[in-house]
């Protein structure tokens, strides 16, 4: 399968796996919004099309899936510059505060030491009174983490490694958020865990 069909398909099964209901009801009406780890950019073209956003940056390791990202937006709403997709490594390269940063799956796939730092660097993105919506894949039951592991095993081939959601709160905590939302829901197989913070004014 070529890249571009392989990109295009995993934009079409994200909403499958991953519920987007809750997240993009989560987002403020009208926002500016940071969506870390973006893929291919089909939570922030979703929540576009349900006048979420005003201005989005989505940024990404994958210079594949960014094509495909800016293809469809184009596609779908326009060549409209209140949508940017741009490449890069770490949140620590991004520029500026958001009212709205997202984090969705993203965690589990960095290396256990830059974890912390990772996220720390997203939550700084974030402006007073601003919000951080994380979401990521269980950490219990066993056999659901088993089955996300395997589906990125198979999709990303890589051996993931989800943090503890009591953990991400801690460093919530540490960053001057509250936790104003908190849930675990299922979606066929795949186990998935929560957060809706806010940055303290």
């Amino acid at each position: 399968m070529g890249a571009k069909l392989w990109q295009s398909l995993i934009q079409r099964l994200r909403p499958l796996i991953c519920p987007f209901e809750p997240l993009i009801s989560a987002l403020p009406d009208d926002g500016r919004v940071l969506d870390v780890g973006c893929g291919t950019g089909a939570l922030i073209l979703a929540a576009s099309v349900a006048g979420k956003v005003r201005e989005a940056l989505g940024v990404d390791i994958s210079a594949e899936a960014l094509v495909q990202a800016r293809l469809t937006a184009s596609e779908r709403l326009g060549f409209s510059a209140r949508l940017t997709f741009q490449q890069c490594e770490s949140p620590a390269e991004i520029q500026g505060q958001w009212e709205t940063v997202i984090m969705v799956d993203v965690l589990h796939h960095v290396p256990i030491k830059m974890q912390e730092i990772f996220w720390k660097a997203a939550a700084v993105r974030v402006s007073s009174g601003g919000r951080l919506i994380y979401k990521d894949m269980c950490h219990r039951p066993l056999w659901r983490v088993g089955m996300n592991r395997l589906h990125d095993l198979v999709v990303a081939k890589q051996w993931i490694r989800e943090v503890p959601l009591e953990t991400v709160k801690t460093w919530a905590s540490e960053s001057g958020f509250k936790v104003v939302h908190e849930q675990r829901y299922t979606r066929l197989w795949y186990g998935h865990e929560l957060l809706i913070l806010e940055k303290c004014s």
